[in-house]
């Protein structure tokens, strides 16, 4: 039995469309043979399309994930700027308390410590409001670019 000679888009079941495998005088209805080309064709360029965009999006997403972690994870340890420092609370506390006790033996001096120990006010440095507040922004900017990449 011969082997009949087949091209390689008819043996994959493809057929393949010229210009000249039309009629010389085309058919101008609406029904005409181009715009079921024209469709096949628009079709597979749009399916293609969309599976680039579908594959470039999962990546988009795995990358604002692993970013968003990483950056919460420097915005963990750059808050602690922003609180007081409880160690030099509590030793001022003890010094208060140690100042008491050696004053409850002269009678004299425990007129003088009738004051409340007030803790100083705490305001934080400047630069860690400007880190803290590029981190927050940063942070921010990642997950609304991760839910308008899930939203298309």
């Amino acid at each position: 039995m011969p082997l009949s000679p087949i091209s390689p888009t008819e043996a994959h079941g493809f057929r393949q469309v010229w210009v000249d495998d039309f009629p010389p005088a085309p058919d101008k209805s609406d029904n005409a043979e181009i715009w079921r080309t024209y469709v096949e064709k628009a079709d597979e360029y749009d399916g293609a399309l969309i599976r680039r965009w579908n594959e470039g999006m999962d990546v988009f997403l795995l990358f604002t994930g692993l970013y968003s972690a990483i950056l919460s994870a420097f915005l963990i340890a750059s808050w602690s700027m922003m609180q007081p420092d409880t160690g030099q609370a509590t030793v001022d506390a003890l010094m208060v308390l140690s100042r008491q006790f050696a004053a409850s033996s002269n009678a004299s001096s425990l007129a003088q410590l009738q004051h409340v120990y007030e803790m100083p006010s705490f305001t934080p440095p400047l630069a860690a409001i400007v880190v803290n507040a590029l981190w927050f922004s940063s942070l921010s900017i990642s997950l609304f670019a991760a839910i308008g990449a899930m939203l298309v």
